[in-house]
């Protein structure tokens, strides 16, 4: 009985420590943007569109690690669209030049990837992204 005992609790010790977070000190953080790039008013003045950026490492210096994502904000909330829109090419072989809202519910975003223009189509009601100027 004491050895059933033993191998009960060593069992249940070995699934405690499997069941553990043993890289939680690795684990990638999550990192809300913070400062505004571009932000402009929907026609119907309800909706602030705005384009985040922030660089995942100190030193920058060409832009390659430069993020930019679109959010948005209005009375009652405040929301990010996780989505790349450099396409990891940070400032150095993109960049993000303006913000055009097209009605209430649509916003392009200006930007140039590689010098080409790509600019993209966001529609709020439907959550879909649609690339403009296609190759």
């Amino acid at each position: 009985m004491k050895h059933n005992t033993i191998i009960s609790l060593i069992i249940f010790s070995l699934f405690l420590i499997g069941c553990s977070n043993k890289n939680s000190d690795n684990s990638q953080k999550i990192n809300f943007p913070t400062h505004v790039y571009l932000e402009k008013l929907s026609p119907d003045k309800k909706t602030k569109a705005i384009i985040y950026s922030w660089s995942n490492e100190a030193i920058n210096l060409l832009g390659s690690d430069d993020r930019f994502i679109l959010g948005f904000t209005n009375p009652k909330a405040k929301w990010y669209i996780d989505f790349e829109l450099s396409e990891g090419f940070g400032t150095y072989e993109g960049g993000i030049t303006g913000i055009e809202w097209l009605n209430a519910n649509e916003v392009v975003i200006k930007r140039r990837i590689s010098d080409s223009p790509k600019d993209i189509k966001y529609n709020l009601n439907l959550n879909e992204w649609l690339l403009i100027n296609k190759d």
